[in-house]
Parts: structure tokens; sequence; C-alpha cells
């Protein structure tokens, strides 16, 4: 069965000023404590595309045929 990327969160307009308050909070926390982004847990690394955001570790298609065999 083939695994498809669903999308989770969509960048509105709307919610612009919210991600600004995120940033600058992530920055006050950074400049209060230099280590602070080596407590985060990253966990996932994901791909950011004018079409939204997809993790590219779970990216996975499956097919019926090999898209790059050569029958001669």
């Amino acid at each position: 069965h083939p695994f498809h990327y669903q999308r989770v969160q969509q960048l509105l307009a709307r919610d612009e000023q919210q991600r600004i308050y995120f940033c600058e909070g992530f920055l006050a926390q950074c400049r209060q404590n230099i280590s602070f982004p080596d407590r985060i847990l990253w966990t996932d690394e994901a791909t950011f595309t004018p079409n939204g955001i997809f993790n590219s570790r779970n990216f996975v298609l499956w097919q019926n045929e090999n898209p790059h065999a050569i029958r001669q």
C-alpha cells in the first residue's frame, strides 16, 4: 500500500501576528540562555515548499513497477 503525505498545518495570513510572537519569544529565550535550542527535542526534519510542508523522511511512493527500469 502506498503511503501518501498529508499536510497537517497551513500557514495563513491571519496567523502572522501569532507566528511573530512565537519567533520573538524563541529569540528572547535564546538571548537569556544561549543553549536554549539545545534543550529542544527536534524530532523530525521537514521540507518547506510553496504548496506546504511535508516530512521528507516519511515521504514514500510505492509503485507496481520501477520507474527507472529499462526494457530492451
